[in-house]
């Protein structure tokens, strides 16, 4: 599993424990989004495999890992919207804004958006939708995760909480 650290990160570790203790109920739909800060250099995409293999590929296995199983489909559809120097390139290399649709053995949908940049930072968030709940993580550390369950919000760090409330006072 070199390269595909986002199993180790707290916040999505958070997600994938609501998920396999049912905390939001039976997983119905799972949603990824993942965006950099700036697109890399034409070189580093030139003969690198394209978005799919270089960026989309961490969605891809988290969905796998959150879903728990392999896919039986995907549907994935790309185009070139910030840098358009890799228009010229073959196929998936020519993309800088990707979507992938993901279907489980068990009826599980995923939805995948990346993009080689945002204007806003890096934004890597994960969102799992159960039949009792849902959790969502967000772009502020250390920990992000939030339930969302019986008519009520749970943010499920008082510690990051009270230091950013803190740290808004200063």
């Amino acid at each position: 599993m070199i390269g595909l650290q986002r199993r180790f990160d707290s916040n999505f570790q958070r997600v994938k424990d609501a998920v396999e203790s049912k905390e939001v109920g039976e997983t119905i739909m799972i949603k990824l989004c993942s965006r950099d800060p700036s697109p890399p250099p034409f070189e580093y995409v030139k003969g690198g495999g394209g978005i799919f293999a270089d960026m989309a590929v961490h969605d891809l296995d988290m969905s796998r890992f959150l879903a728990g199983t392999d896919p039986i489909e995907i549907l994935s559809i790309g185009s070139c919207h910030i840098d358009k120097s890799i228009e010229v390139l073959e196929g998936a290399e020519a993309f800088d804004t990707a979507s992938c649709l993901v279907r489980y053995p068990n009826g599980v949908q995923a939805h995948i958006d990346v993009c080689r940049q945002s204007s806003y930072g890096y934004d890597q968030r994960a969102e799992v939708l159960g039949t009792k709940g849902m959790i969502a993580t967000d772009n502020v550390y250390p920990n992000t995760a939030r339930i969302f369950r019986n008519g009520k919000y749970h943010h499920l760090s008082n510690l990051c909480d009270t230091t950013l409330s803190y740290l808004n006072v200063i």
